[in-house]
Parts: C-alpha cells; sequence; structure tokens
C-alpha cells in the first residue's frame, strides 16, 4: 500500500462564521451580509479557489526550478463558476501572468506539466467521505 501523508484542520462553526485552526494558523469562514453572514472571511469556495491558484502557482515555480529556468513573480487571477442547480462549482479559470526571460515553447510545456501535477487540481474530483456523531 502507498504510504500517504495526512494533514488535518479543526473548525468551530456558530452560525455562518467558523473558526479554522491550520497548523500555528487561525482563518476565518464566513459569508457576505447580504447572505446573512458577517463577512468577516471569504467563503468556502473562495478559500477553494485561493488553494487552486496557491498549489497551481507553486507548482509551477518548482516544475521551473526543476527545469532551470528562473521566474521573476506570477500573478494568478482566478474565477470559479458555480451552478446553483448543481450546487457544485462547475468550471475553474487560471490565468497567469509570468514575468520571466523564458521562451513561449518552454513556457507552455512547464504549464502542461503544472496541469498535471497541481495537488489540489488533482483533488477536485476526489471522493469525500464524511462522518457525523451527535455531541
Amino acid at each position: 500500500m502507498e504510504e500517504q501523508e495526512t494533514r488535518e484542520v479543526y473548525l468551530k462553526r456558530e452560525g455562518n462564521l467558523a473558526e479554522v485552526k491550520v497548523r500555528d494558523f487561525e482563518l476565518l469562514i464566513d459569508e457576505p451580509a447580504d447572505k446573512g453572514g458577517t463577512n468577516k472571511g471569504p467563503r468556502p469556495t473562495e478559500y477553494l479557489l485561493a488553494a487552486l491558484a496557491g498549489c497551481y502557482t507553486a507548482t509551477f515555480i518548482r516544475i521551473a526550478e526543476k527545469r532551470k529556468q528562473h521566474i521573476e513573480r506570477i500573478e494568478c487571477t482566478a474565477r470559479e463558476y458555480i451552478s446553483r442547480k448543481e450546487n457544485r462549482v462547475t468550471k475553474a479559470e487560471l490565468s497567469l501572468v509570468v514575468y520571466s526571460s523564458m521562451n513561449d515553447e518552454e513556457l507552455g510545456i512547464i504549464n502542461r506539466l503544472a496541469e498535471n501535477s497541481c495537488t489540489v487540481k488533482n483533488s477536485l474530483n476526489t471522493e469525500v467521505i464524511t462522518s457525523v456523531v451527535r455531541a
């Protein structure tokens, strides 16, 4: 059996506001005021989009480094499309601006490799197992 790395977060929710502990970090998850929240933090799907953009750009840079290509910085605009009928994110788009002197061919190769290597992107259709207990 494959050895797997595990990670864990702790979440406490009261109403629409949730406090999340991740390693040494505390995050807030909330909804906008017009949706019944207090607007003290991003929505869960906004965190999902930020995780996708963060993972993809980090993967992109790591692959570039392995290929001896220098990237000064990457700017990424991420957009998600949500179907209320299906109750899910149906599509996400990442638009990257890469500040580098590498040629377009190398940029395309790195992008294709990143598409196959981004953990969050590869996890979007993964199985999710839930369990519920009453306190």
